[in-house]
């Protein structure tokens, strides 16, 4: 009797554990809207950008820059650099209009977001 109901919890524990699973895999699929925003306090000053969108890009950017672009990425990393010192950057990330990260400082910035754990609402 108890090898029975043993075996029975065993079962249904696996069941469960592979619906759970499905899930995430199906969550893999979704895509979410991402904004980068950067700004900088320097008028004419040249900042390089990596990593602003899923395609690994590099910009030269100048003052102000904007994207938005739908991505099924885990994660996104973003850096903005700038050659002089004294230049102040502020790189901003949004998920579904939401910000979920906001970096300032001199010369280098950089930052890192979970992206599947927020959905569109």
């Amino acid at each position: 009797m108890k090898l029975k109901f043993l075996f029975g919890s065993l079962i249904a524990l696996a069941i469960l554990c592979c619906y759970s699973c499905k899930k995430d895999s199906d969550h893999s699929q979704e895509e979410n809207k991402v904004k980068t925003i950067v700004r900088s306090n320097t008028p004419g000053a040249v900042i390089t950008l990596v990593g602003g969108n899923d395609s690994g890009m590099v910009l030269k950017i100048e003052n102000y820059y904007e994207e938005e672009f739908m991505s099924k990425s885990y994660g996104g990393q973003t850096i903005a650099t700038c050659d002089d010192p004294n230049v102040l950057i502020t790189l901003e990330r949004y998920v579904w209009g939401k910000l979920v990260a906001k970096q300032s400082g001199n010369s280098h910035v950089m930052t890192s977001i979970v992206i599947k754990d927020f959905r569109r609402k």
